[in-house]
């Protein structure tokens, strides 16, 4: 790879508990016939929820779950979309699911019979212990083991490809919030707080709960990238989502030379549209 260009990818990306679909593949092969670093996106928001909907409900209380976020989010997510109505029979993957709660049975800590019994007491200490047990066994285990899968079915060797997780980079996001020195984001001029709710010029990064949102995320996504000295960002994108997408690249173009570790950096983005 020539020295002066430093070209990245996003090919593949999905979300944990989803069947790879055609389309995902496709942009998987395309990729690798380009000169460039492969990278994935890595949707893992929110599987904890999910895998304790199937316990308790099996596939109908899942796609609950899914109706529930898309009236919260008021849309579908820019980097890996959340399935429409139509789409949730054909993206909810069982075998995940029941890979999932192998898991769970095996590390004998009780959490499955404690998952489907207990619905509301979320303030005791009893809840507490379980559910803190139940989101490592989730982090440390089952999703790098699912995540894992998915590479090796687009035909990718682990180490061959970079992971991006979208539960990181909302975490990244809530720091470079409220981080006052150079490295954080309330030094950028166009940094705008009301309330709960933060932009970055017209575009809200954090809604008004505090939570990082979609396009904040692909804000931290593109610093990220330029940090560790990528100039050429390729990324496959739905059609529908041009808007969205131009918006967040060009949100992240006008605050990179306010921050100390994309400065200078003269990152070129290139959308493959499909």
């Amino acid at each position: 790879m020539n020295d002066k260009l430093r070209r990245i990818i996003f090919a593949g990306d999905f979300s944990v508990f989803e069947s790879l679909r055609e389309v995902q593949q496709r942009t998987i092969d395309d990729a690798l016939e380009l000169d460039a670093d492969i990278a994935i996106f890595v949707e893992d928001l929110g599987v904890g929820d999910k895998l304790a909907a199937y316990i308790k409900g099996g596939i109908e209380a899942v796609k609950d779950v899914y109706r529930f976020r898309r009236e919260d989010c008021g849309s579908r997510c820019v980097i890996v979309q959340l399935p429409s109505e139509n789409e949730l029979d054909l993206v909810i993957d069982v075998e995940q699911y029941e890979k999932a709660l192998r898991m769970l049975v095996e590390e004998d800590l009780g959490i499955v019979e404690f998952l489907k019994e207990n619905d509301t007491e979320r303030d005791n200490g009893a809840y507490l212990k379980i559910h803190a047990e139940y989101q490592r066994i989730l982090r440390e285990r089952i999703v790098p083991e699912l995540v894992l899968d998915r590479v090796k079915k687009y035909g990718l060797v682990e180490f061959d490809v970079k992971l991006y997780s979208e539960r990181k980079l909302r975490n990244f996001v809530r720091h470079r919030v409220k981080k006052t020195g150079p490295m954080g984001w309330r030094n950028i001029q166009s940094f705008r707080r009301s309330g709960g709710q933060i932009s970055l010029g017209s575009m809200i990064v954090v809604n008004h709960r505090g939570i990082p949102i979609c396009r904040g995320i692909m804000v931290a996504l593109y610093e990220q990238v330029a940090a560790e000295g990528y100039n050429e960002l390729i990324q496959y994108c739905p059609k529908e989502y041009y808007l969205a997408s131009t918006k967040a690249q060009l949100v992240y173009q006008a605050v990179a030379e306010q921050l100390p570790q994309t400065r200078g950096r003269n990152m070129q983005f290139i959308y493959r549209w499909y």
